[in-house]
């Protein structure tokens, strides 16, 4: 393995720890009964309902939500959803994970087209399969067909799958996870 690969790895892993430390932290200082102390308030997470939407990753409804805004493109999210996918199967019954959009970049773009993708996805059930699929195979987006993803993902609609991509009626959903 040649140094770049494990200088990239060794960042990637750094990053990953650093996203799940402050994302601790966060908690630890919003989340009075992590410290031993009484039960949050609404006033103290007033704005919780409109960001606990979203797709649920995991089937639980455990205690703890984690709610993950992410890029199909964007590495490091990769990185954090692979992490995240362990961690939803080792915890399955304490954890619902919330995934929300967060296209780095213009519409139109690979980026923005993957959302709505996955969105179409989840029109058949396929959402979780999808955004798994998608993180696996990220440095296919913008080559391979977004009708290959959803053949990988199990799909059994691909005509439904295309039409739903081609007339963006999702877009609207993409944008409120972004603008929130």
């Amino acid at each position: 393995m040649s140094f770049r690969k494990i200088a990239s790895s060794i960042l990637d892993g750094l990053l990953v720890v650093g996203a799940l430390a402050l994302a601790t932290l966060v908690g630890y200082r919003h989340m009075p009964g992590l410290r031993g102390g009484s039960a949050p308030t609404d006033r103290m997470v007033a704005d919780w309902p409109e960001v606990a939407k979203g797709h649920q990753l995991a089937s639980s409804t455990g205690p703890i939500t984690v709610v993950e805004f992410a890029d199909f493109r964007c590495r490091y999210c990769r990185a954090f959803a692979l992490q995240l996918a362990d961690f939803r199967a080792r915890y399955q019954d304490s954890v619902s994970v919330l995934f929300r959009h967060f296209p780095l970049d213009s519409r139109g773009s690979p980026s923005w087209t993957a959302a709505l993708s996955v969105e179409c996805a989840g029109d058949q059930d396929r959402f979780t399969a999808y955004h798994d699929e998608l993180f696996r195979q990220q440095d296919s987006i913008g080559v391979k067909s977004w009708t290959s993803f959803a053949i990988a993902a199990g799909l059994a609609d691909t005509a439904r799958f295309s039409e739903c991509l081609r007339s963006e009626v999702h877009a609207g959903e993409v944008q409120a996870d972004l603008d929130q």
